[in-house]
């Protein structure tokens, strides 16, 4: 691809220098054009086709005016042609997609890699401190959105339409120029309405290589955003989800946690094709508002016919993702927890269907997984006829204390065991907790290592976070914490703030 950059890098000099001399600065060569041989070459011998053009003679002082006008209709000429050929070469179309072949819009896969973010020594070397700017604020607005659920295939579609309307307008003034000094040579010489004209014109050429600029930041701004996505599995260029449950037990609390625990998961920015969803047998769902514009679907399932005992009556609600047919694969979360890290990884577990993966309850008697997430489902018609059909939709037999017993005796044999520090407890950093200290002593690590590597804290049994409401609750809870403890809280508390209020 290295023609394309310097014919494009050659097209953006030639509209600059053309520019340049319509705004009466100095078109000299670069400082850097003799660093590299091959791209001197290039620019000497354009140099030199430009010395042997036919002079155009000079014309008296009284068409100064007209000469002016010329030149700033070859500079719109120039920003134009550059501009289109730009498009073209990086197969960017006006449908409402990105048509480079290194681009992921939002939405979709991309399998690039190590995609860099510094311009190339091919980008116009006149501004490359200028350019590297806008790069710069180009991804960081892109990020910023992207948090918000902004970035989205219409957000893209909307800075194409930005630079379509801006060429159109482009092209009208250029007509303007041209009218102007075909038909009214008296209004040139005397430099009226020619003069605004070619002022406007001067002002959009620049505003035609900002957009230009600006959309190629852009660009590798969501190919950024998108490096994170699958090379392989399973779930490859397919629709994949982060998904919660919500049924009538503590339904505002619980509606609250899902928020915090999707937002956090939005700030590690996946992979763009994954979604976020909620099933729950509610009528109405609390903050429903809040739901949509976090762009969390939210999707009415029917009650399970198994009932689990306690608090965990409802938990068999949590085995109706694995009837989202719509998904290639599903990480499943329950409410109590928050992602601390990037859960991506997850969705490529396998390159085969996988029924159940989920961490090893490194707490309890072994072999025994956790069902409460991170569990990773790939829902398939026949893996949910020939398990989870039974207990969903019919009587069972048999009565479970929760649904976490249920999966340990039906996949005993098939469930695939991830790492129990992915379902890391709160109780790691109180020493009245019979957990106290697994992973430090495990991985010889400090308590600060420990918070900084995991990927996901479990408020397991009494430890929810909208029940111990404040520090001081939180001591009375565990006296002498690890200070990792608090931070965790304090973690959910400013997230419920800034959330759900």
């Amino acid at each position: 691809d290295g023609a394309p950059r310097e014919l494009r890098f050659q097209l953006f000099r030639h509209s600059h220098r053309m520019a340049s001399q319509v705004v009466g600065r100095s078109a000299k060569p670069d400082d850097n054009e003799n660093a590299d041989p091959e791209r001197g070459n290039l620019f000497r011998a354009e140099g030199q086709r430009w010395q042997t053009e036919p002079k155009v003679p000079q014309e008296p002082e009284k068409d100064q005016s007209r000469q002016t006008l010329r030149k700033a209709v070859w500079a719109l000429g120039g920003f134009c042609a550059s501009t289109l050929f730009w498009l073209s070469v990086s197969n960017f179309e006006f449908t409402g997609a990105w048509g480079s072949t290194n681009a992921a819009p939002a939405g979709s896969t991309s399998t690039s890699a190590n995609v860099s973010t510094e311009p190339t020594s091919h980008t116009a070397p006149e501004g490359q401190a200028k350019a590297l700017d806008m790069l710069r604020a180009a991804q960081a607005e892109a990020r910023s959105a992207h948090d918000e659920g902004a970035l989205s295939a219409k957000f893209l579609e909307a800075r194409e339409a930005d630079l379509k309307k801006l060429l159109h307008t482009v092209t009208t003034v250029s007509e303007q120029l041209a009218g102007a000094t075909n038909t009214n040579p008296a209004a040139a010489a005397k430099g009226t309405t020619v003069d605004v004209i070619s002022e406007q014109a001067v002002r959009l050429a620049k505003q035609v290589a900002a957009t230009v600029a600006r959309l190629e930041a852009w660009r590798q701004a969501v190919l950024l955003l998108a490096d994170a996505a699958p090379a392989g599995g399973a779930a490859k260029g397919g629709r994949v989800a982060y998904v919660w449950y919500l049924t009538g037990y503590e339904t505002e609390s619980i509606a609250c946690s899902i928020l915090i625990a999707a937002r956090f998961i939005q700030q590690k920015h996946p992979r763009p094709n994954a979604e976020f969803a909620v099933v729950h047998t509610l009528g109405s769902v609390p903050m429903v508002d809040k739901f949509k514009s976090y762009n969390i679907r939210l999707i009415k399932v029917a009650a399970p016919a198994a009932h689990g005992q306690y608090q965990w009556s409802g938990s068999f609600t949590k085995l109706r993702v694995a009837e989202l047919f719509d998904y290639e694969r599903i990480i499943y979360f329950d409410v109590d927890t928050l992602p601390l890290g990037n859960m991506d990884f997850l969705f490529d577990v396998a390159d085969f269907p996988v029924e159940i993966a989920a961490p090893r309850a490194y707490w309890l008697r072994q072999p025994f997984v956790q069902s409460g997430g991170p569990m990773v489902i790939d829902p398939r018609k026949f893996f949910f006829g020939r398990h989870f059909k039974n207990i969903l939709d019919e009587s069972s037999p048999k009565s479970y204390s929760g649904e976490m017993d249920w999966v340990n005796e039906v996949f005993k044999d098939s469930t695939v065991v991830l790492p129990g520090f992915l379902v890391l407890l709160i109780g790691e950093w109180c020493p009245s907790d019979g957990i106290f200290q697994y992973w430090q002593k495990h991985f010889e690590e400090s308590s600060s290592w420990v918070m900084e590597h995991a990927s996901l804290v479990h408020f397991i049994a009494d430890w929810k976070p909208w029940k111990i409401r404040s520090p001081a609750m939180l001591a009375r809870k565990c006296p002498r914490a690890q200070p990792e403890m608090l931070q965790i809280f304090e973690k959910w508390w400013d997230a419920e703030r800034n959330i759900c209020h």
